[in-house]
């Protein structure tokens, strides 16, 4: 069995004591955890992790589990054109990028807006099924160090878990710009903000 991948993060605690005041319903916005997690991780590791669980005006509202609006897969390929060559190249037609007349014009295509996300708890259901035991992303606290220790199999071309461990919130065009088998020559990161066992009316209020 393949290791663990051990992504390091630094738990941010952010909760206001007047926030104690607040009413929560426990059968559509339960109490949210006081804190969340900031970390880096490769693209192709966070397009595996996650799911996006986009709005269908054609589902009925007690099945309907996403906060995403559809996916513009336009909207991603001009997000990958300018994380491969920055702006103005990305805006040049293929013709003229393949050209190096016009290679002076390519910059480094950053994406520094960290993608925002929601990690399940065990036994979190969506739909009609549950996230199974092996595919979730363990939190290991000690010494004041956060370890998110992600499902063994998450490098394994065909793991594809019906209910993913990791949900997106927000980011999901910069995500989608990227293939989840895709070998990019370099580094490239996600910054990432990741909540906690957060139902989907608090996804749906983050977004």
């Amino acid at each position: 069995m393949a290791k663990p991948i051990t992504v390091p993060a630094i738990k941010v605690n952010q909760w206001l004591t007047d926030w104690d005041k607040v009413k929560f319903d426990s059968k559509n916005r339960n109490k949210p955890q006081p804190y969340f997690y900031v970390f880096s991780i490769k693209a192709s590791i966070l397009k595996r992790l996650s799911k996006v669980y986009p709005r269908r005006a054609d589902q009925k509202r007690h099945v309907e589990i996403g906060i995403q609006r559809k996916h513009d897969p336009e909207r991603s390929e001009q997000i990958r054109n300018f994380v491969f060559g920055g702006f103005p190249w990305s805006d040049l037609s293929e013709q003229k990028q393949k050209s190096d007349e016009f290679s002076d014009l390519k910059m480094p295509g950053w994406l520094p807006t960290a993608i925002i996300a929601n990690i399940l708890a065990p036994n979190s259901q969506r739909g009609t099924q549950q996230i199974e035991k092996n595919h979730l992303i363990q939190v290991k606290e000690s010494d004041m160090v956060t370890q998110l220790i992600l499902p063994a199999e998450v490098n394994d071309k065909d793991w594809d878990p019906i209910v993913p461990p990791l949900e997106i919130i927000d980011g999901q065009h910069r995500l989608w710009a990227f293939s989840k088998d895709e070998h990019l020559k370099g580094d490239f990161e996600f910054p990432v903000v990741a909540f906690y066992d957060l139902d989907i009316s608090w996804q749906g209020y983050l977004f």
